[in-house]
């Protein structure tokens, strides 16, 4: 009887353990489920998160990068292409225009672009005026100090009977008037610098006609003269300036003998100046 007791207890012992375990299967079962499901669920917000992200980043931050790339890549390439400014000129001040080497504008070759020059407006500096050019069949227009004309062509300067372009690097002159242009023919054609009493003097057309010698540098010891930078000499003694003259004078002043009388041409006016009375 004990035994059977024992064998009943036991019996429960087993189908209560039976039992216990199949309940802990179950418990195991739900766990497993819900962490399956928590898994997905953690899944899906990860999906979610990132396709959130990636979407943003389309609309917004690749947008963004490009254009900085693009603005950074087209930076680059400007400052590649622009020439280095020079102290002091036009491109200095703009950066955009083409700088060509330095060459006085009486030694500028005319242009044979086949543009007409009707009128000019001087600034306070020559890349700072406007000209009205005829370019081809487009009639006349106002162009600025530094506008293009045409493709690799620019109004670089403005004088008062003439303006510069520079073409592509090359610069070169328009006349305003048949005059301005004889003048410069018959500068181009005659005189050679010249060193006076020490001062340089260099050939310039006169506003009257013809060409004489200018005074680019301090007048030094001619100041007592009454001569000033900037003046041409137009004759000398009443005889217009020639190479063969301006060598004689060289010399006379070389040996302290000053001319009876100087001819000038200062701003576009006439004067003379008696250095000593004539023989």
């Amino acid at each position: 009887m004990d035994g059977k007791t024992e064998m009943g207890r036991f019996g429960q012992n087993r189908n209560g353990q039976r039992v216990i375990s199949q309940t802990a299967s179950g418990r195991a079962g739900s766990l497993h489920a819900i962490a399956v499901r928590a898994a997905e669920l953690t899944f899906a917000l990860l999906i979610g998160l990132l396709a959130a992200n990636l979407l943003w980043t389309l609309i917004a931050g690749s947008y963004r990068t490009h254009l900085d790339v693009a603005q950074e890549a087209t930076d680059d390439a400007r400052r590649s292409a622009t020439p280095p400014a020079i102290q002091g000129s036009a491109a200095g001040l703009l950066g955009a225009r083409a700088s060509a080497p330095s060459q006085p504008v009486e030694t500028l070759p005319e242009s044979q672009l086949g543009f007409s020059l009707f009128g000019v407006r001087t600034g306070s500096a020559p890349d700072e005026g406007s000209a009205i050019i005829e370019v081809g069949a487009n009639g006349q227009r106002s162009f600025a100090a530094g506008s293009e004309l045409q493709p690799g062509v620019v109004l670089d300067e403005v004088h008062p009977d003439r303006v510069v372009l520079n073409r592509r690097g090359a610069r070169e002159v328009i006349y305003l008037t048949e005059r301005a242009r004889t003048r410069q023919q018959a500068a181009a054609g005659g005189l050679s610098p010249v060193t006076l009493a020490g001062l340089s003097f260099v050939p310039m057309a006169l506003q009257s006609g013809g060409e004489g010698l200018q005074l680019r540098s301090e007048p030094g010891p001619l100041g007592a003269l009454g001569l000033q930078t900037g003046d041409i000499i137009a004759s000398i003694e009443g005889e217009p300036v020639s190479d063969a003259l301006a060598a004689s004078l060289s010399a006379r002043l070389a040996n302290g003998e000053m001319p009876s009388s100087l001819t000038l041409e200062r701003d576009g006016a006439r004067l003379t100046l008696q250095t000593r009375p004539n023989p």
